[in-house]
Order: C-alpha cells, then sequence, then structure tokens
C-alpha cells in the first residue's frame, strides 16, 4: 500500500527559492576553477530538478507514492540475483583471463562481496545491527575499493593506495558509530553515497583521462558507467539534505530508486567489463597474429636468403670440381703412360662422384637431401660411358626406393657406389664376357639403408681376404662404411655381391 502524502505548494515554493539562492552563490564559486566543472554539472542538474520540482510537484508526490508499493526487501533480493549473475560472469572472465590480464580476481571479489553485503542486507529483521548494517555497507565501499584497485592494474595506471584505505577507515568509523551507539539513517546515507560518489569518481576519471590514449575506446563505456555511478551518488547525498528521512522499517522511496539504479548500473557495468577485457583480448590476438605474420615474413625471407646461398655454394664447388677434374683429363692427355691415363680416370671419377652430390643438391627443391636411387641412375650412366668399352654388354639394372639422405651422408654413399660400380665394370666381365650389374638401395624394416652392389661376372680369385687386401678401392670402401658407423658384407658366389647397411644419421 502507498503512504498518503498531501504537498504545500508555498513551501515547496520558499525551498525552492531558498536552495536557488545557495547554489548560484556556490557555482559562482566553482565555475571560476576549471577543475570543479564536474561539480558545477552538479550543481546545474540540481537547480534542474528543484524547478522541475516547482512546476511537477503533484505529479512526482503522484509519482512518489507509486514507488512506495514496491516492498524494499523485494527490491533488494530482486538486485542480489542480478548481482549474483553479474558475478557468476566476473567470476568466469576471470577464470579464463587470469593469466593474460591483472586485475580480474579483485573484480570477482568485489562482486562477491557486493552480493554477500545485500543478501545481508534483506536480513535486517532477524539480524542484529552488526550484521545487517554495519558490516554490508562496509563491504559494498571496500568491494568499491577492490573494483578501482582491479581497474588500476587493468590498466597499468597504478597509484598509492593510501587515500582510499584512508576513506575506507573513515567510512568504518563513520558507519559503526552512527549505526551501533546512535543510530542516524540520514548521516548513514550520507556517509555511503559521499564515499561512493569519491570512489566512483576516480574510477570515471581513471578509465576516461588517465588511461593511455589507445585504450581510451575500450574503456570509455566503463568510465562512463562510472560517472553515472557518481551522478547517482550524488543525487542521493542531494536528497539526503531536502528529503525526510524514514527508518528502515518505513519504506522511502528514495532507497528503492538508489537501489534499483545501482541495480542497472551494476549490470551495465558487467556487461561493459566483460566487452572492454574481450576487446583487449581480441586487439591482443590481433597484436600477436600481426607480431607472428612479421616473424614468419623474417623467417621465410631468411630462409630464401639461406637458400639462395646454399645453391650458389653448391653450384661453385661443383664448377671447382669440374676445374679440377678439366686440368687432370688435360694432365692425362698429355701423358703417353697408360698406367698413369687409368690411375688419372679413377681419380676423375671418384671427384665426380662428388661434384654429382654437390649438382643434385644445386637441383633438387630441397637443399638439405638427395634421393640415393636418382644418384645411382646418374652415376652408372657417367660410370658405364667412361670405364666400359661396349657398354652393351653390361646390363645395369637399379632397383632403388626413394631413400633422401642428407649430404653429409650422401656423399660417402656417393663413394661407395663409384667404388663398387667401378670395381665392377672394370674386373668383373674381362674379355668379351657379357653380364648383369644389380644395384639395390633400399630401406630395411628395423630402419637402416641397405645399399648392394651385385654381379653375376667372374668373382673374387680363390683365397682373396677382403680384410688383407691393400686394393685402394676396397680400402676405401671399408674406411667410408665406418665412417657411416654401418657393417661390410662382401660375398663371391656366382660373381661378387658387396652390402653397406647404416642407420641415417
Amino acid at each position: 500500500m502507498g503512504i498518503e502524502r498531501r504537498t504545500n505548494p508555498q513551501h515547496i515554493a520558499n525551498l525552492h527559492r531558498t536552495c536557488y539562492d545557495f547554489f548560484r552563490s556556490f557555482n559562482e564559486r566553482l565555475v571560476k576553477s576549471p577543475k570543479l566543472s564536474f561539480c558545477g554539472m552538479g550543481v546545474a542538474c540540481s537547480l534542474l530538478g528543484l524547478h522541475y520540482i516547482k512546476r511537477r510537484s503533484s505529479r512526482i508526490w503522484y509519482w512518489w507514492n507509486t514507488m512506495n508499493l514496491f516492498d524494499l526487501k523485494t527490491v533488494m533480493l530482486s538486485s542480489a540475483v542480478s548481482n549474483a549473475i553479474c558475478a557468476v560472469v566476473l567470476i568466469s572472465l576471470w577464470l579464463q583471463n587470469r593469466k593474460r590480464s591483472a586485475g580480474l580476481g579483485l573484480w570477482s571479489l568485489a562482486s562477491i562481496m557486493e552480493l554477500l553485503a545485500i543478501l545481508l542486507g534483506v536480513s535486517y529483521e532477524v539480524l542484529p545491527p552488526f550484521f545487517s548494517i554495519v558490516l554490508p555497507n562496509v563491504m559494498i565501499i571496500g568491494g568499491l575499493v577492490l573494483m578501482y584497485m582491479g581497474l588500476e592494474r587493468y590498466t597499468g595506471k597504478i597509484s598509492s593506495p593510501y587515500f582510499n584505505l584512508a576513506l575506507l577507515a573513515a567510512f568504518i568509523l563513520i558507519n559503526t558509530y552512527f549505526s551501533l551507539f546512535q543510530l542516524n539513517h540520514l548521516v548513514l546515507e550520507f556517509n555511503g553515497a559521499l564515499s561512493l560518489l569519491v570512489i566512483c569518481f576516480q574510477a570515471a576519471w581513471l578509465m576516461l583521462r588517465r588511461v593511455d590514449p589507445t585504450w581510451r575506446k575500450d574503456t570509455r563505456t566503463v568510465g562512463v558507467i562510472f560517472a553515472l555511478y557518481s551522478l547517482v551518488a550524488a543525487a542521493r547525498t542531494a536528497g539526503d539534505f531536502f528529503l525526510v528521512n524514514v527508518g528502515m522499517a518505513e519504506v522511502n522511496p528514495l532507497d528503492n530508486m538508489v537501489i534499483m539504479a545501482y541495480q542497472m548500473l551494476f549490470v551495465s557495468l558487467t556487461f561493459a567489463v566483460f566487452l572492454m577485457v574481450n576487446n583487449r583480448l581480441l586487439g591482443d590476438m590481433a597484436k600477436e597474429i600481426s607480431e607472428r605474420k612479421r616473424a614468419e615474413d623474417g623467417i621465410r625471407a631468411a630462409l630464401s636468403e639461406k637458400e639462395v646461398l646454399l645453391r650458389e655454394l653448391n653450384h661453385r664447388t661443383k664448377n671447382n670440381l669440374s676445374l679440377v677434374n678439366s686440368m687432370i683429363q688435360l694432365q692425362a692427355g698429355d701423358s703417353e703412360n697408360e698406367q698413369f691415363r687409368a690411375l688419372a680416370l679413377t681419380l676423375e671419377n671418384r671427384i665426380h662422384s662428388i661434384s654429382l652430390t654437390h649438382q643434385m643438391l644445386y637441383r633438387s627443391p630441397n637443399l638439405a637431401q638427395i634421393d640415393l636411387g636418382e644418384y645411382a641412375h646418374s652415376l652408372v650412366t657417367h660410370l658405364l660411358t667412361g670405364l666400359v668399352i661396349a657398354p652393351e654388354k653390361i646390363e645395369v639394372e637399379i632397383d632403388a626406393a626413394p631413400v633422401y639422405v642428407g649430404i653429409e651422408t650422401a656423399i660417402p654413399c656417393g663413394q661407395i657406389l663409384n667404388e663398387l660400380l667401378s670395381n665392377a665394370f672394370k674386373y668383373a666381365f674381362p674379355g668379351e664376357r657379357s653380364g648383369r650389374v644389380r644395384v639395390h638401395i633400399r630401406r630395411t624394416e628395423d630402419g637402416q639403408i641397405s645399399l648392394k652392389v651385385a654381379d653375376n661376372g667372374a668373382g673374387l680369385p680363390a683365397g682373396f681376404d677382403v680384410e688383407q687386401s691393400d686394393s685402394l678401392g676396397l680400402v676405401l670402401v671399408r674406411t667410408l662404411a665406418e665412417q657411416l658407423k654401418g657393417e661390410m658384407t662382401l660375398t663371391s658366389q656366382e660373381g661378387v655381391a658387396c652390402e653397406i647397411r647404416f642407420k641415417p644419421g
């Protein structure tokens, strides 16, 4: 039920005139200082409000009586429900972004404190004044201080906390004294509204002016909401001076309006904070993506430069080796000693096996590895034309799966294949004898690489001991196999078969 109240127009006119004269003189002093323009705006709003009260007093009293239909406990319970939802949102926001953004934990703690304060305030009929009045008010103001400290940490604009701690201590003393020892609701409401005004004004100034200009686009909405908090607190402070204060047992429509306004502002603040954090997260992600893209571009440019350098290195190495081969050929051409020419040809083939490795790396899309099967085909073609007088007598069969190795493995393997194939072409088929040479390259099941060269030619001489042999070719093959940490197997059944097995590095 509403409380019937009648207005006295003459009383309101006199009150308006007195307040008008006071605020006019007060405002003349304020406008001289630009830093107090916010207070000047508040005074102007107060004058407009008083003028509106004078012109529309009958309608305002009707609306005032209508607000009495809302029970204070019902309003506070609805506020508790909305605050609980907001607390869940802020806590989830903190859990998801606590490692990325500072201050979110203080926001969550502030929302929990405000929710507990509302629940304690609703229980004023069953709880003593300390738990229903003192503690809830302290938790609300303390939660605002925590919220402000969290905003400072989030924005990186941390200031000295002593002012707000002194403000909180003064609030606790005044609130305790006028709640437990000398009950005065007017002083309690004025104390709470003034403390909230000071803290919210600091928060609004932080989010609108103190933050870095690059952040203001994201923090502007939060700052505006704290400014509205300040205006509501200022209106509450002014209302405590001009309206008759009633006890908690009676329903004061001003209490309902303020609680409902704070409820809407807190919901709006939670939504604005959620958007602010998400916008910053999106900005950080965009920045990280840009930095990663720049790093990838740098790596790609470095790899391209490295590829060019490696290709140039392989090309020059191949050319230098070709130059050495050409000099050996010229020297051998000037000599009539057949033994020297044969020795020079063997040396040329060994150098060519190394040069072929660099040539394939230069032409390969992958500068780190070459295919041993493709290498074997090229090497066989070169050796057949250089060592065999009648290549049609020898059939070469290459059974090679794709086996890719690095240059540190490719050069020893090339030397091994060169020695084994050279021996087969020169010694396996003497005279007019024909035959077949088989090259087998594959990966075994245990991850090893198997290089095998076998022929069906004359075979090894009787009593031949590979360990005691002083043949430079076999010594070289055995040494290279040890360099690859592999095993060499030499058999002579229907020809000669030599296999090297090793694990790639």
